[in-house]
């Protein structure tokens, strides 16, 4: 599979969704610029773009966490199960179970739901 991936869009860095291999648990979201994932591919572990710093980081090199690869999905990542009630946010921040792996598909919604109001709004301010 040829995967083409469009740095333009994103001023030379695309968001990364790093997720474990056994339980499926989002882990972290970080950004990654070419050379970062060069890197990932030809040595098989973890590499990313620091927006604050403005540099390429490998993940662990200090602290010893390393992220060995194993294995790079050529996907958005949306594990999606049931929906919510419509009091969501509140009940999933005061939940004991509350985790990242249920937050972020409720991120993908919200951020759709933005998008299209964005759309609207503009076609309306241009009537």
């Amino acid at each position: 599979m040829n995967i083409i991936i469009d740095f333009e869009k994103g001023a030379g860095l695309v968001p990364v969704i790093v997720q474990d291999a056994d339980t499926k648990e989002v882990l972290m979201q970080a950004y990654a610029d070419k050379e970062a994932l060069e890197l990932t591919l030809k040595e098989g572990y973890a590499y990313y773009y620091s927006r604050s710093r403005k540099s390429l980081w490998k993940k662990g090199e200090t602290s010893g966490h390393l992220q060995k690869i194993e294995d790079m999905l050529p996907k958005v990542l949306l594990a999606v199960g049931k929906l919510f009630p419509a009091t969501w946010g509140y009940e999933l921040m005061t939940s004991d179970t509350f985790s990242l792996q249920m937050f972020w598909p409720m991120c993908g919604i919200l951020l759709a739901a933005i998008v299209v109001c964005g759309v609207l709004l503009k076609r309306i301010q241009t009537r």
